[in-house]
């Protein structure tokens, strides 16, 4: 990245000095023979702008993420796509320094993989800005290495998983966005026909409505199936909530450290704050981690 913005720096001078004294020498203007030497100047400015527009992690951020890790006493991480995506900076350099187990689901693996390439707003294919960074994580060695799928070793650690699958259940059908698609889906289906009870729906979730709809006409969708692929519980979700609760309880039961979920998801936050209320002992020992702005802070 420090290569990029010396680069970057180096294309913007060079041009600009070139420009400058191409000028001042000769005093020719565009449209005269100088003109391609000034365009491919030009050319040379705009690539240096925007590799002075990249990001540059701060580098004192992986230290404080993983000081925060220990000071909590994880020693599993469970990663969420949205971590990958949000932390892409820092996120494999915590997979290879970080001393615990780490697990991402394989559809958290399934998601990221789609969102290789790019999506289609109507006609338009749009490339994601994202998708070589995330290309470059899932191939890098040390993730193929360290970053596990399953937490169960054996049948029976598979039974108690499917119980934990049907606990994640219980805590995500009681999101927010969950509940939104369960009622605003008979809405834009059309099988409510009673106007009061429309009414009062779309008053329910009249913060919602316009991000709704506003998201389906950027998608080329209707807002059913917009609802259906954004608002539903995702597979990722729950298998993300339920990888934490499972290990969050081997842990308990091995006197091992705390299982951190490491995302920047809405529903799993809220999973886990409904999942603290509907058992106690659980906050002492899944920890949900929020990668916002380049720092992963506990909620």
């Amino acid at each position: 990245m420090k290569f990029k913005r010396i680069l970057g720096l180096s294309l913007v001078g060079v041009s600009i000095l070139s420009s400058l004294s191409r000028l001042t020498v000769t005093g020719a203007v565009v449209g005269t023979t100088q003109a391609p030497f000034l365009w491919t100047a030009l050319v040379c400015f705009i690539i240096g702008f925007f590799l002075l527009l990249e990001r540059e992690p701060d580098s004192g951020q992986l230290e404080k993420l993983l000081t925060r890790v220990s000071s909590e006493h994880v020693d599993t991480l469970i990663l969420d796509s949205s971590a990958v995506i949000q932390g892409r900076d820092y996120i494999l350099d915590l997979v290879k320094n970080f001393q615990g187990t780490v697990y991402a689901p394989p559809s958290v693996i399934e998601e990221l993989k789609g969102n290789i390439g790019g999506y289609y707003i109507g006609r338009i294919f749009v490339p994601k800005k994202e998708s070589s960074i995330t290309k470059e994580i899932l191939t890098n060695p040390s993730w193929i290495a360290k970053v596990k799928s399953l937490p169960y070793t054996n049948d029976e650690e598979k039974g108690f998983y499917r119980g934990e699958l049907k606990d994640a259940t219980k805590y995500l059908v009681q999101t927010e966005k969950h509940r939104a698609w369960k009622e605003l889906t008979p809405l834009y289906n059309g099988k409510i026909t009673d106007p009061a009870t429309a009414a009062k729906i779309r008053k329910k979730w009249e913060h919602i409505i316009p991000n709704v709809e506003k998201g389906a006409r950027e998608h080329g969708m209707k807002p059913v199936a917009y609802l259906k692929k954004h608002y539903r519980i995702s597979k990722g979700d729950l298998q993300v909530m339920a990888h934490g609760l499972f290990l969050a309880r081997y842990n308990e039961d091995n006197d091992l450290g705390r299982v951190g979920i490491v995302a920047n998801d809405r529903d799993l936050e809220e999973a886990c704050s409904i999942g603290y209320k509907s058992n106690a002992g659980l906050r002492g020992q899944l920890l949900y981690l929020k990668v916002e702005n380049q720092a992963l802070k506990a909620a």
